[in-house]
């Protein structure tokens, strides 16, 4: 497994604000849930993007870093919200652990500032081996 690098690090010691999707915590892969996801991966990913950035999250819009910030993405789905994030300017690192979803979202998304992760709630265990921190998440 390869680790992902940023030249950036600074973060804010705090977390401003977490966005995401219904994200459910679970110890290990859910075999029911997953083959739910990668088998309907582009009907969800259709779904998804056919809802703007600016309207599922107009309630926080005004919260979110001004400054180019390093976003991390839990559940990151179609890759809708990491593509917003990447096309203004951020660093995104986009955590999905449903393999199907991940690669309907690389396809729709390939702006080099997203790097995806499969990893999963409530561990992060890939995420937290990169060493990074986050300005949002």
């Amino acid at each position: 497994m390869s680790y992902i690098k940023f030249p950036r690090q600074k973060a804010y010691p705090y977390i401003r604000i977490a966005l995401g999707h219904n994200v459910t915590c679970m110890e290990t892969k859910s075999t029911a849930t997953f083959d739910a996801y990668n088998r309907e991966a582009n009907s969800l990913s259709a779904r998804y993007e056919s809802r703007p950035f600016e309207e599922i999250h107009s309630d926080v819009l005004d919260l979110l870093p001004d400054s180019t910030s390093l976003i991390l993405d839990i559940g990151a789905g179609s890759g809708r919200d990491a593509a917003w994030f990447a096309a203004h300017g951020h660093d995104v690192v986009a955590v999905e652990p449903a393999p199907r979803m991940q690669q309907v979202a690389k396809t729709l998304h390939t702006d080099s500032r997203i790097r995806w992760l499969d990893d999963q709630l409530p561990t992060l265990a890939s995420v937290f081996r990169t060493g990074l921190t986050f300005d949002l998440i």
